[in-house]
């Protein structure tokens, strides 16, 4: 369980930065960690943001790559400007709308033993 702690928070530190990155304002964000699966939702207003929504659900639509979790999630850590991508090797499913000038995005993770 410590281990999906840990995955878990450096995707949601990944995706703090890309907030922080592209000046998101009003952050919020709520973390479950289940017995079989992590659920990670935020939000944040973009009302004066240059996000571009489009490309960050492209950057998060691939599939979860069981076979290099570990790598992925070293990935994360280092600061690269991309890494976001990385997030989506790490997730099983992923959620992006937007309401009134508020991103929601949510996250799934399974866990695998």
């Amino acid at each position: 369980m410590n281990r999906e702690r840990d995955k878990a928070k450096k995707i949601c530190n990944q995706i703090i930065d890309v907030f922080f990155e592209y000046r998101v304002r009003e952050i919020g964000f709520e973390l479950r960690v289940l017995e079989n699966k992590t659920i990670m939702w935020m939000r944040g207003n973009i009302k004066n943001s240059d996000m571009d929504i489009s490309k960050l659900k492209n950057d998060l639509k691939a599939s979860r790559a069981l076979e290099y979790d570990d790598y992925y999630d070293e990935l994360l850590g280092i600061g690269e400007v991309d890494a976001i991508k990385y997030v989506s090797y790490l997730i099983d499913n992923v959620s992006i709308h937007t309401e009134n000038d508020i991103l929601y995005i949510e996250l799934l993770r399974k866990h695998v033993n």
